[in-house]
């Protein structure tokens, strides 16, 4: 992933890097952080501060889309979260 990251990055003159990651939960299962989930929020906040950009991770769940950002304040992680309602078929 980091060397496929890197050529879009050299591509793109740095406008287009890695930001984060998205995955669902299992059906009936919220979208609501896990204890993994937050493990690797909090990585990915280590790794993007350096560009000065937060981490994002979207968990997609059967009636929710969870939206984090995760921004490296000092040596800890500030999340915000929004969570949106999905339309029932």
């Amino acid at each position: 992933l980091k060397a496929h990251v890197s050529r879009i990055k050299t591509a793109t003159a740095g406008e287009v890097g890695y930001v984060g990651e998205w995955h669902s939960h299992p059906k009936g299962a919220s979208s609501m952080l896990s204890d993994d989930d937050a493990r690797l929020l909090n990585w990915i906040a280590n790794h993007v501060a350096h560009e000065g950009t937060p981490a994002v991770m979207v968990i997609v769940s059967d009636d929710e889309i969870r939206i984090l950002v995760g921004d490296m304040v000092g040596r800890e992680t500030f999340v915000r979260s929004v969570t949106l309602s999905t339309p029932s078929p």
